[in-house]
């Protein structure tokens, strides 16, 4: 296991010299703090503010939930968190299943829940499950410090398999009511963008010789996944290497796309328009029709997430974002960002802590705004003046969801290079 940066195993021995810190007993979930009187919880809304504010499902994605007008807190905390430890924890920021049952019950506060809503997490799970992760945050907010970073060692076994070159890619993708090209159907899926980080070889990256390559449909093409899988076959060492992904879009895509082109029609339709497809040249695409065969050559680090990293800035969190904004808080990873050049990050040369937790951004910060970006782009909605701009910041937002993957990779192997016995089993 390793915990921060002291490194244990599982079998609860340490390495000589390393420094591993016993974290203190949580108390008890459903326990009040030392020294307070146990109260149970309340089984409906607060009494005191049951007249001007009930919390429900509605809350759950409105922002103002958890940060108000700055610099003041968000409405719950406000309205219903006084005397707790961590009133910016809450329920709805559970992983899993069951939120909608303890709002219902009244329950609003990590901290306010006890065994029975959720069970203590155990101390050496199979895997970090969604269980286990809402365990961990109950007891974080019960003790009022999270847990520290810590990572599973089946992440590092993940780790010992990927074959450089790395391919790290990301899609934005789009839908079309009306089709684009005869043969089409309705709100079929076109890829208008997409971002790819190639790392050459493991390392530090400032020496892992990082190259970023992009495309992105800005003159509005008719068959626009055609120009993509063209693109994409053109990026260098493509056909080589594990291409790297966050959650199964990406290579069930490819899939569809492969096998349009290799019917010989647009990559909207099925129909054959008699132009070569070019499928045998993009061997990214030709294994990707391979299905199962090609699975090796695919790898989704969702999955790795999901099962083997813990940080408490994800905060429940298990989205790229999440991931993005978390990491950003690690000195390791600050360190080798300031390694790579403007060119290599595609991102150019801001502070990563100021680019992803500096605020508000003046770009785009979620998939659905930069579809309804291209989509108004397209119809010839925006101004010409302003096209330039939204198609940098498209650029931009694509580019920083290949390089947290980066990021990503590189700090787990990094970590798992202080495991023991594991040095050697990284590549």
């Amino acid at each position: 296991w390793i915990t921060g940066l002291a490194v244990s195993v599982v079998d609860g021995t340490t390495t000589p010299g390393a420094s591993v810190a016993a974290a203190p007993a949580a108390p008890p979930i459903g326990s009040a703090p030392p020294g307070a009187a146990a109260e149970a919880r309340p089984t409906a809304p607060f009494a005191h503010s049951a007249a001007v504010f009930r919390p429900g499902r509605a809350c759950v994605h409105c922002r103002y939930r958890r940060t108000g007008p700055d610099p003041e807190p968000g409405c719950w905390e406000r309205h219903l968190g006084q005397g707790l430890r961590r009133p910016d924890l809450h329920v709805p920021d559970l992983p899993g299943h069951g939120n909608d049952a303890l709002l219902q019950q009244g329950a609003y506060f990590m901290e306010s829940l006890s065994h029975a809503d959720v069970p203590e997490a155990e101390d050496e799970p199979q895997s970090f499950s969604l269980q286990w992760r809402r365990s961990v945050l109950v007891e974080s907010a019960k003790l009022g410090s999270p847990r520290a970073e810590t990572l599973h060692p089946t992440l590092c076994e993940n780790l010992s398999i990927l074959v450089y070159p790395l391919h790290f890619i990301d899609f934005e993708a789009c839908t079309f009511p009306v089709p684009l090209n005869r043969g089409g159907r309705m709100h079929d899926t076109l890829v208008f963008q997409y971002s790819c980080h190639t790392v050459q070889r493991p390392g530090p990256l400032g020496e892992a010789g990082i190259r970023h390559h992009h495309w992105i449909d800005s003159g509005f093409s008719p068959d626009p996944e055609r120009r993509f899988a063209d693109s994409l076959a053109s990026i260098p060492e493509i056909e080589s290497g594990t291409v790297v992904h966050f959650a199964p879009f990406e290579p069930q895509h490819l899939t569809t796309v492969a096998r349009r082109l290799a019917a010989g029609g647009s990559a909207g339709s099925g129909a054959s328009d008699g132009n070569d497809s070019g499928i045998g040249e993009n061997r990214l695409l030709a294994a990707a029709l391979a299905g199962p065969a090609a699975k090796g050559r695919f790898l989704d680090v969702a999955a790795w997430l999901r099962e083997g990293y813990h940080h408490p800035e994800l905060q429940g969190g298990l989205g790229l974002k999440d991931l993005a904004r978390a990491l950003a808080t690690v000195p390791h990873v600050r360190q080798e960002w300031k390694a790579l050049s403007a060119a290599q990050t595609g991102l150019g040369q801001q502070d990563i802590q100021d680019l992803i937790l500096g605020g508000e951004s003046e770009g785009f910060t979620e998939g659905e705004e930069a579809m309804h970006a291209y989509l108004l782009m397209r119809a010839g909605e925006v101004p010409e003046d302003r096209i330039p701009r939204w198609t940098e910041d498209l650029v931009r937002y694509c580019a920083l969801d290949t390089m947290a993957m980066v990021l990503a990779v590189r700090h787990w192997q990094w970590l798992c290079e202080r495991m023991p016995g594991k040095e050697n089993d990284l590549p």
